[in-house]
């Protein structure tokens, strides 16, 4: 992914490609974690980790958008 106001490039592993697709519309934390639980072998516990994980590293590069403060939900 080319981000063009950073001008930067970034990877995403499998987990993260299909996180950044679910978030082109609007999901809240809670089924964000639920739809990853079911799609991949996967604890809640370590789900809600790694996701929190990586959506604030996507903040933290203005990358998305957390209107409605997504994270707020755990």
């Amino acid at each position: 992914m080319l981000s063009i106001a950073n001008n930067e490039y970034y990877g995403m592993d499998k987990i993260g490609s299909r996180i950044w697709k679910m978030l082109e519309q609007p999901v809240s934390f809670k089924n964000l974690i639920k739809m990853l639980c079911d799609e991949f072998n996967v604890s809640e516990q370590q789900c809600k980790k790694d996701t929190i994980e990586f959506l604030t590293k996507l903040s933290d590069k203005n990358l998305i958008n957390t209107a409605g403060n997504v994270i707020e939900e755990i």
